[in-house]
C-alpha cells in the first residue's frame, strides 16, 4: 500500500476512535495530557477542538512550540511534573513503541489521572507490541 494512503487511513482510524471514545469524558472545561505531544499534529489539533485545555508533556524540546496546547512542557521521560489526579483525560498516540519502560509510563498516566477519567493509549504498530497491551489491560 502507498506509505501516504497508510498514513492517512491511520489518520482516519485515529479521528473515529478519538471520536467514538472522548464524548463521555470531554466538555469544553476539561483538562487533558496530551502525552508525546511533539510538534504540531493532528491529534492536538482535535483535542484542542473538544477540551478546555490541552497540555502536551514529551522529551522532544520542540512541544513548546507547539501552538495548538495551551501549555507545551519537556520532561525528563520518567516523572510527570504534575500533582495526583490532574487530568480529566490522558491521551497519547505513537509513543509506547519508542518507550525503554512503557509500564512505568502508564503507571504515570494514571497517576495524574482523575478518578473515572480515561487513558487512551494508540500505537500504529499494535500487533508488534501485544504483550505490552495485555499487560497493560490486567492492570486496569
Amino acid at each position: 500500500m502507498n506509505q501516504s494512503i497508510k498514513t492517512f487511513t491511520n489518520d482516519i482510524r485515529l479521528f473515529q476512535s478519538l471520536r467514538d471514545f472522548l464524548p463521555p469524558y470531554v466538555n469544553g472545561s476539561s483538562e487533558i495530557l496530551e502525552v508525546g505531544a511533539g510538534p504540531e499534529n493532528k491529534a492536538t489539533r482535535y483535542l484542542a477542538s473538544v477540551a478546555g485545555r490541552v497540555i502536551g508533556i514529551d522529551v522532544d524540546p520542540r512541544v513548546v512550540s507547539n501552538g495548538l496546547l495551551d501549555q507545551g512542557i519537556v520532561y525528563d521521560g520518567r516523572v510527570f511534573p504534575f500533582e495526583d489526579s490532574s487530568f480529566d483525560v490522558v491521551f497519547s498516540h505513537a509513543v509506547m513503541e519508542h518507550i525503554e519502560k512503557p509500564i512505568a509510563l502508564v503507571d504515570e498516566c494514571y497517576r495524574v489521572l482523575r478518578r473515572g477519567g480515561p487513558f487512551s493509549a494508540s500505537s500504529p504498530t499494535f500487533e508488534a507490541h501485544s504483550s505490552f497491551w495485555q499487560v497493560c489491560s490486567r492492570r486496569i
